[in-house]
């Protein structure tokens, strides 16, 4: 078994690392973590705006097809 190699203070490993230790956070650490949390809830907010699009289209498209089989005629502007 290969040992393996702790990666540096400044990155979100060495915080779960500090954390898992029980040891004080340094700066650089805390902010590794602070940014990469940042990006986890921007992606989470991306992906969520385009789902809610998906969705807005989906019904958009449902109300056209049940519009058009009621006969009710063209439902876009």
């Amino acid at each position: 078994m290969t040992a393996r190699t702790l990666k540096p203070c400044g990155t979100r490993a060495a915080y779960v690392r500090h954390c898992a230790a029980g040891e004080l956070i340094d700066d650089a650490c805390r902010q590794a973590n602070t940014l990469q949390q940042a990006a986890w809830r921007e992606r989470a907010a991306r992906k969520r705006r385009v789902a809610e699009l998906h969705q807005q289209v989906l019904i958009r498209d449902l109300i056209h097809v049940l519009a058009c089989a009621l006969g009710a005629g063209r439902t876009h502007p």
